[in-house]
């Protein structure tokens, strides 16, 4: 269901331990539950409402701006000084173009900014991911999308901060890949216009539940039909260390 980061800046989950550290996939909250209001465990809105929603396989939030622009937030002050963050989430939006923030604060205010626009109409789920280290006195952590005008709806999902270790691979891809079929019985092939060295699947909090090697190639066949039903994300190896990750679900 959901499609291959559209940007750059990607950040595999593979050889890592990926300890989060906020947001949600919203599998906890029950469709209807309105987290634009002060009950909304954290949750920040500005210039419109979040509803929770679902399309059958999961739960997302949908949010309708009521001004002239929007924002859908979280902040954090719980993480760590000299570590990196990275902040992931899935959205679709009917505007034309919707903006991707991660900002750290210090006493004194805004030390750090990492923004990121996507120029597109999304009619399907784009992933999303920036990073930030944090120094001594970058204290707070902010992280939201903004979107405008008030005509325009926007849905969000896998909005989380997590730690980045050393281990991290954080490479470009430039390879097209696809998931066939999303959503899948947990039988679905991996394919690609470069060559396949691994894969891994993780489940919404991180943890790898299945891994597999292959000798170079571009077309993989998976068998996780074991796995519960719901939302993994598939990371996927080249053998030229550039990495892919998508989003899938199984049902």
């Amino acid at each position: 269901m959901k499609k291959n980061l559209l940007i750059i800046l990607l950040t595999a989950l593979t050889s890592i331990s990926m300890n989060a550290q906020g947001g949600t996939d919203f599998e906890k909250y029950t469709a209807g539950d309105d987290i634009s209001t002060g009950d909304g465990k954290g949750w920040r809105v500005f210039n419109g409402t979040a509803t929770v929603e679902t399309d059958g396989f999961n739960k997302y939030v949908h949010c309708t701006p009521s001004g002239t622009d929007f924002m859908f937030a979280r902040y954090f002050d719980n993480l760590e000084a000299g570590k990196t963050y990275v902040f992931s989430v899935d959205a679709k939006c009917s505007a034309k173009k919707y903006r991707v923030t991660f900002v750290t604060y210090s006493d004194i205010g805004i030390t750090k900014v990492q923004n990121l626009w996507v120029l597109k109409e999304n009619t399907t789920w784009e992933n999303t991911t920036l990073e930030l280290t944090l120094s001594e006195s970058e204290i707070h952590v902010r992280a939201w999308v903004y979107c405008w005008p008030s005509d325009i709806t926007v849905d969000i999902d896998n909005f989380s901060v997590t730690e980045k270790t050393a281990t991290t691979i954080n490479k470009a891809s430039a390879h097209d890949v696809k998931i066939t079929p999303n959503p899948s019985n947990g039988n679905f092939k991996l394919e690609s216009n470069g060559t396949i060295s691994s894969y891994t699947l993780f489940n919404t909090v991180g943890k790898a539940v299945k891994t597999g090697q292959t000798t170079g190639m571009s077309t993989i066949n998976v068998n996780a039909g074991n796995l519960p039903k719901g939302i993994y994300i598939v990371q996927m190896i080249h053998t030229d260390g550039s990495v892919n990750t998508s989003r899938l679900v199984i049902k």
